[in-house]
């Protein structure tokens, strides 16, 4: 009789526990992809607002322009390398910025990948 009680009791603290951990994970998913979503918006911005002085450096094959540009986009920390090639293919400037070592190389290949 006792054990008649008590299964309805083991059964929702149970659910109540499995609904708390989809609820906890389900947040912490949604907040990194906003947070993720938010980067890519920030970064596609700062490429957008560099187009024009990118395309002159190209069109003008100004090789100092260039760098300027690559220099400025190379502010922005989440920009990782930079290539302008002008209208016939030419490199004018290629930039990368030294490999930054990953405590966690793992993790950050399976979220930003």
């Amino acid at each position: 009789m006792a054990t008649d009680r008590i299964l309805p009791i083991v059964v929702g603290c149970a659910c109540c526990i499995l609904a708390q951990y989809c609820i906890f994970w389900g947040t912490i998913y949604l907040d990194f992809d906003s947070m993720k979503r938010a980067l890519k918006a920030d970064a596609l911005q700062t490429v957008n607002t560099m187009k024009k002085p990118a395309a002159a450096a190209a069109f003008e094959y100004d090789d100092s322009l260039a760098s300027k540009v690559a220099d400025g986009l190379f502010e922005y920390r989440p920009i990782v390398r930079i290539c302008l090639v002008d209208d016939s293919q030419g490199v004018l400037v290629d930039h990368k910025h030294a490999h930054i070592k990953d405590k966690y190389p793992w993790l950050t290949e399976r979220l930003f990948s």
